[in-house]
């Protein structure tokens, strides 16, 4: 029904103050971020939208390569904490906040 779309997200003044607005959000939002700053950003949702809300990370979006990797925040970060590295073009994709508080 509705999206929101971010952007990148600030380096270091006003990120965390970021994190928290889009987390208390009702609908999907939608954020780029680079490869070598992914599991940061996946830290920060996870302590300002709770482990268990659902996001997908796209990489190479429109490219021959594309991946979706679609499951929770917390298994997420898991998921990019074990490779190596992360190269290429990175969407990240979350869930709204439900109306009963709970992700």
């Amino acid at each position: 029904d509705k999206f929101y779309f971010e952007g990148f997200l600030p380096h270091k003044k006003g990120r965390q103050t970021r994190h928290k607005y889009l987390c208390e959000l009702p609908y999907t939002f939608v954020m780029y971020e680079s490869p070598h700053r992914l599991i940061k950003c996946l830290k920060e949702l996870k302590e300002h939208c709770g482990g268990g809300r659902k996001a997908c990370v796209v990489r190479e979006l429109t490219k021959i390569f594309e991946e979706y990797n679609y499951k929770t925040v917390d298994e997420l970060l898991e998921d990019y904490e074990s490779r190596p590295s992360v190269k290429g073009e990175i969407v990240v994709v979350v869930a709204g906040k439900s109306e009963k508080g709970k992700t």
